[in-house]
């Protein structure tokens, strides 16, 4: 039996497969739990098989609500942070440096 999903974790899941599979972005659920209509800073991480694969975060609200914070921050974490890339890339390099 499969485990149900946090609605965040389901938000920030949902936004990143819209993005990634039609190139748009995710409108906010109609039906809006009460946590996702206040506004708060909100900070996505990205794991693949426990490891880090991307994050980011706000510590202010930049949206009009925390499903939009999400949505927003989800997204970024998955297609627009580049520091995994750097480093895969760094790492290497530096190790010949020396």
């Amino acid at each position: 039996m499969k485990k149900e999903l946090h609605p965040f974790v389901k938000l920030a899941k949902d936004a990143i497969s819209e993005y990634v599979k039609n190139r748009r972005i995710l409108t906010p659920p109609e039906n809006l739990t009460a946590e996702m209509k206040g506004r708060a800073g909100v900070f996505v991480s990205l794991k693949k098989r426990g490891m880090l694969r991307g994050c980011i975060g706000t510590f202010s609200p930049a949206t009009s609500n925390i499903a939009e914070e999400i949505i927003q921050n989800a997204i970024s974490a998955a297609i627009k942070v580049c520091f995994f890339l750097i480093l895969k890339v760094w790492i290497p390099l530096r190790s010949r440096l020396r």
